[in-house]
């Protein structure tokens, strides 16, 4: 049976509560599609729904350390808070080594972008492991938590949105307050008008961004693994300008203001962090959005942000004046300038 069939069968059994039989399915679908890591996290979903909880911690943890060490740092995190719910103890080394290789100390981590995880396994063949549960939630053990022949790891690692701005100590402390929050498809994650309180990392799956265009709702994009939304609460408590809603099952990570506020020891690389944040992601949307940079590839657009600097503003002061030579180009990111 090819594995995408194995894999959709799996998902249909575990929905509706057949869980050894989606165990089965995950099994001969790792087995298939060895490269499909999504497969071995479901092996681990579904052992965890037959009551084998030490073994699925076991493939959990094999994850993690998984999707840290090839570049998938939110995957790698969601897997984490999953762990840290089961068993704590298992959960400090991997971070200690995440805030390693994904702190602003870290000499690998950039601001690059790897190739996400295949939402659907390359189609090889397989067939379904029969027996009992006693034979087979080892076997699934076993084969999920050997990731050695999988696990590629990049010379360079793609930043974690804010967390790689904080150095180590900062990153680990802040990192607790990260929460986990999984959405069935159709659920609304924000809404537009409300008062923002979080950001989020969507870790997996799709989300929609739609806005109220007269009665009429407008998607105006669609976001994927990888994508950040709500940052703005951060630094404002300006309403939502948006509402964002799953398109299938999603695992998001979120920070409130209320959490990054509470790390009163921290608040001075918070707050450089925050900054420096908020920055790059106000001029990262403002070139992927405006017509200005619409001709500039992802790579110039990127180039270019690194070169704009930071300037601070007085009521009074002026910016260019009438007659003088152009110095250059100017973005405001917050307040308001007046032309006469």
């Amino acid at each position: 049976m090819k594995a995408s069939d194995l894999f959709a069968r799996a998902e249909q059994d575990l929905m509706e509560g057949r869980a050894e039989q989606a165990l089965a399915g995950y099994l001969a679908t790792v087995r298939a599609a060895p490269k499909f890591a999504r497969a071995r996290l479901r092996v681990a979903d579904a052992l965890l729904n037959l009551g084998e909880t030490e073994r699925a911690k076991d493939v959990y943890k094999a994850l993690a350390w998984h999707y840290i060490r090839s570049g998938q740092p939110l995957l790698g995190l969601v897997v984490c808070k999953m762990l840290l719910a089961l068993d704590p103890s298992r959960y400090e080394d991997i971070l200690l080594i995440l805030a390693e290789l994904y702190s602003s100390e870290s000499d690998r981590v950039a601001d690059i972008e790897l190739e996400p995880e295949p939402e659907s396994p390359e189609d090889g063949d397989s067939e379904l492991e029969t027996g009992a549960l006693a034979t087979l939630a080892p076997l699934a053990e076993s084969v999920a938590a050997d990731t050695n022949r999988i696990t590629v790891s990049p010379k360079q690692l793609p930043m974690i949105p804010l967390f790689s701005h904080l150095p180590e100590d900062a990153f680990i402390r802040v990192l607790a307050s990260l929460k986990l929050r999984r959405c069935a498809d159709s659920e609304r994650i924000i809404s537009e008008g409300e008062t923002g309180d979080a950001f989020y990392m969507l870790a997996d799956g799709e989300v929609a961004v739609s806005k109220k265009l007269g009665v009429q709702d407008t998607v105006l994009a669609r976001l994927h693994a990888g994508a950040v939304f709500g940052e703005m609460a951060l630094v404002s408590k300006a309403p939502r300008t948006a509402t964002v809603t799953a398109r299938n099952e999603v695992a998001l990570l979120s920070l409130s203001k209320a959490d990054l506020d509470s790390h009163e020891g921290d608040a001075e690389s918070v707050t450089k962090a925050l900054k420096k944040f908020t920055r790059a992601r106000f001029l990262a949307n403002l070139t992927a959005t405006s017509r200005f940079f619409l001709d500039l590839s992802r790579a110039d657009r990127r180039e270019l942000i690194g070169k704009f600097q930071s300037k601070s503003l007085h009521k009074g002061d002026v910016v260019i004046e009438e007659g003088e030579e152009g110095s250059g180009l100017y973005l405001v990111l917050r307040g308001e300038l007046e032309v006469t």
